[in-house]
Formats: C-alpha cells, sequence, structure tokens
C-alpha cells in the first residue's frame, strides 16, 4: 500500500488522493506502529517519508489503548 501511495502521491497530490491515503492509513496505523521503523522509511520519496512521520506521532494513542 504505502509504494503504491509513494507512487501517485508523487504524482497526484489531490485531495482526493490524501483521503483516500489517510483512509487506508487508519487501517494500518498498528503495523506502521508495531512493524517498520522510521528508518525504513528512507526508501519513499520525500513526501512519503513526511507523511508517515506524521501518522508515527499517533502511534502514542495506539499504545494507549
Amino acid at each position: 500500500m504505502l509504494f503504491a501511495y509513494d507512487e501517485i502521491l508523487s504524482v497526484y497530490d489531490t485531495p482526493e488522493w490524501r483521503n483516500s491515503f489517510n483512509e487506508d492509513l487508519s487501517h494500518h496505523l498498528k503495523y506502521l506502529c508495531e512493524s517498520t521503523t522510521a528508518r525504513q522509511d528512507e526508501m519513499y520519496f520525500k513526501k512519503m517519508r513526511e507523511l508517515l512521520r506524521e501518522a508515527r506521532v499517533r502511534c502514542a494513542d495506539l499504545q494507549k489503548k
């Protein structure tokens, strides 16, 4: 999913695609927080790295649940 959005948002960074990304990411946030590291984000374009950095802020909220 991340690779696909990485490519899509590099070309079509429209509100519709951002909304789709945010919706899909909400279902995968646990995976992002528990099974990946920020270091792995280096394989993505800058825009995706920024989005993932912003998303990882919510990881602390998942741990509280």
